[in-house]
């Protein structure tokens, strides 16, 4: 083998190992933006049960801390509808200037973003089993 095709072999194996880390890179984002998803949904779910007022302070806190980073990672995926329902999830759920409203509304809007976080994950996970 001459010194020109090694090079060129090289080069070759440079630019499978650098479309392979790139492949990779876009998997972890999405099993990120799949596992947010999740944990927002089962906070969300979890919220439909009395529980101490404690759970419903945190909840604000998480869902927001949530939002933001599904956010990124959609805003990088390039899916600007999914990044447009995280901005009023974002808005409602903030602790910062908290929206009050009535259990029973509450419940109806916890299960409702509840299914929108369902809907994300199983988004993200057909892209992750997509070739």
């Amino acid at each position: 083998m001459t010194t020109i095709e090694s090079a060129k072999k090289m080069e070759e194996l440079a630019a499978t190992r650098k479309a392979d880390d790139a492949a990779s890179s876009h998997r972890s984002a999405i099993n990120a933006t799949t596992g947010f998803a999740v944990a927002g949904a089962v906070a969300l779910f979890v919220s439909v049960f009395d529980l101490p007022i404690g759970y419903y302070s945190f909840l604000r806190l998480a869902i927001l801390v949530i939002c933001v980073v599904l956010m990124v990672l959609t805003a990088r995926a390039n899916a600007a509808g999914w990044f447009a329902g995280l901005i009023p999830a974002a808005i409602l759920w903030n602790p910062l200037a908290p929206i009050y409203m009535a259990r029973s509304d509450w419940l109806l809007v916890d299960l409702a973003g509840g299914a929108f976080f369902v809907g994300l994950a199983i988004w993200s996970g057909r892209r992750l089993s997509s070739p």
